[in-house]
């Protein structure tokens, strides 16, 4: 099958997602694409709920554009519903679609489909190396061990509800709980969870910075009205570092925590997205104003530090992407599919 560049394909793409929004029954034809490492990001569109239109685009570097729709028109069906998360590890993406209770595998170089996985409602995927990773869950109360060579749960370690956000420190995985107090801390060598830390309401989005230094994104306890707090801590101890109270309720519609690519800095996504060093002595004031933008998804580009953050605007409508040098000054916007929700640098 003839392969084309992608500066070939992406406008046509784009204007085919658009004339075929209005003609659902009409069949998609499968297209070919072909993305190189180090030149574009993909962008999981996460669609409006129940809908099914959940799709991934694909932003190219050196033309400055972006073509959407891509899953379809490459694999000549919907991904599915919700598009929660993606992963890449080597030459393979691993695209969580939630409200499909499938993980899509596809091969990176073309977009195409090389499996799937099922589970309940999964959130997000961490490799632990080439042959495991965990899966975290929003109704399974577990969290899933998964053989990446046999493409299927291995093992479950059970928790008691909703696991959200990883991240690896070392040997052990960190794994925040929504709307409990808890961010569990699991070994990776046993897959047991061996400890737990207990903070504020709600842990949802973690990080690490430059020190191996966990940060952690707690919201507002709607039981009794009070503010969360971010929160800097050891790893090692599981003592709290520092502790960064929030002085109102509102924080926006999801909560993102992204370091910069040196790791010496933090940006929150909390409605405004603000900027900090890790040893910031109090929140700052915001680094761009959100402006009556929905601010949603939101990543750092590795090599040139700029952030991508996607704007729902209602969760109905296609969504747009600002992308902000370090400085805070705009690069770019493009309109992109709705609810933009994540950025993964290939």
């Amino acid at each position: 099958m003839q392969r084309f560049p992608f500066w070939l394909i992406a406008f046509p793409l784009s204007l085919f997602a658009l004339a075929s929004c209005d003609k659902e029954d009409a069949p998609v034809p499968p297209v070919t694409a072909q993305f190189q490492p180090g030149k574009g990001v993909f962008v999981t569109n996460e669609g409006t709920f129940g809908a099914g239109n959940a799709e991934i685009g694909y932003y190219d570097f050196d033309q400055m554009a972006y073509a959407g729709g891509l899953f379809q028109q490459i694999n000549g069906r919907p991904l599915g519903d919700v598009a929660q998360s993606m992963t890449l590890i080597g030459d393979e993406g691993f695209i969580v679609v939630n409200n499909a209770s499938t993980i899509e595998i596809v091969d990176l170089s073309d977009l195409s489909s090389s499996g799937q996985m099922g589970f309940p409602s999964p959130r997000y995927l961490l490799p632990i190396d080439d042959q495991k990773a965990y899966v975290t869950d929003l109704s399974a109360s577990a969290i899933f061990v998964v053989d990446l060579e046999a493409r299927e749960a291995s093992s479950t370690i059970p928790t008691q509800g909703w696991t959200e956000e990883m991240v690896r420190i070392g040997d052990e995985v960190f794994v925040s709980q929504r709307f409990t107090e808890w961010v569990y801390v699991i070994d990776t060598q046993s897959d047991q969870i061996t400890d737990s830390i207990q903070l504020k309401i709600d842990p949802s989005a973690l990080a690490v910075d430059q020190e191996q230094k966990l940060w952690v994104f707690c919201g507002t306890d709607y039981n009794t009205f009070e503010p969360g707090s971010l929160y800097r801590i050891d790893p090692a101890s599981r003592q709290i570092l520092k502790e960064y109270p929030f002085d109102d309720l509102d924080i926006g519609v999801w909560p993102r925590l992204k370091t910069t690519p040196a790791g010496d800095s933090l940006y929150v996504n909390m409605g405004d997205l603000l900027k900090m060093p890790i040893d910031a002595a109090e929140l700052p004031a915001p680094w761009v104003e959100a402006g009556g933008r929905m601010f949603y998804g939101m990543e750092v580009d590795p090599m040139t530090g700029w952030v991508y953050v996607g704007d729902a605007i209602d969760f109905q409508q296609r969504g747009q992407v600002y992308i902000y040098r370090p400085d805070g000054s705009l690069v770019q916007s493009f309109q992109a599919g709705v609810s933009p929700n994540g950025f993964w640098f290939y």
